[in-house]
């Protein structure tokens, strides 16, 4: 009988294992983790594994693993086996409290994910931005940066000019543009033309001293 008891005490005990270890990750898209949410851990931890409920596509795949000071201590390249995600710590880790930030691909293709911390060493805890999140509008900024190990949010693109604003920056309408080696004095196309008064005394001066040489040359002959 004693032998029995024993043998239920040890199933209870399993199942009370089995169904308080996933409790962390209620409401979560993680089954279980390396470390657990909240763990304080003696021994310096040497990567961040995580286990999803469904298989990850690499290409969305990210784990950002931030001390309190904001730096990134997650190192080499992420490791997507099915359901597992795994990121290298770097080795020289200090002891401190780690917000373990990911992001896997929603059923639909749109990205979701979450974050939680553990501690190496004493944890101080605090509050968790974007613990759970899911669609691209509610991705956080910085989990939005292309580069995997980036904390920062994205560059913001150079705005390219529109067509209709590219040509706005043109030549106004009905202006002249100039062409090379032209004057840039304006030209009277009102159909006034130049001024006769020069042409006029010139010819007038001519014809004078034409007549003034025609009028020596026969006083000559004469005398």
């Amino acid at each position: 009988m004693g032998a029995i008891r024993g043998v239920i005490v040890a199933l209870v005990s399993i199942l009370v294992a089995f169904v308080g270890a996933p409790r962390a990750y209620c409401d979560s898209l993680i089954v279980a983790s390396d470390p657990q949410p909240r763990a304080e851990l003696s021994a310096r931890p040497g990567w961040v594994t995580l286990v999803f409920k469904r298989d990850v596509d690499v290409s969305l795949a990210k784990i950002l693993v931030l001390g309190s000071e904001g730096e990134n201590v997650a190192v080499g390249p992420l490791i997507v086996e099915g359901t597992n995600v795994t990121t290298q710590l770097s080795t020289d880790l200090h002891k401190d409290t780690f917000t373990v930030m990911y992001r896997i691909d929603r059923t639909d293709g749109q990205p979701e994910g979450g974050a939680f911390q553990f501690a190496y060493g004493s944890g101080t805890w605090t509050s968790v931005p974007a613990s759970r999140w899911s669609g691209q509008s509610d991705e956080p900024d910085l989990m939005r940066n292309p580069n995997p190990k980036a904390t920062s949010a994205p560059p913001t693109p150079e705005a390219v000019p529109t067509p209709t604003e590219a040509a706005s920056t043109g030549p106004a309408p009905g202006s002249e543009v100039p062409t090379p080696g032209s004057s840039s004095t304006p030209v009277d196309f009102g159909g006034g033309g130049p001024d006769p008064l020069p042409w006029i005394l010139g010819v007038g001066l001519i014809s004078v001293a034409a007549v003034a040489g025609v009028w020596l040359v026969m006083k000559r002959r004469v005398t």
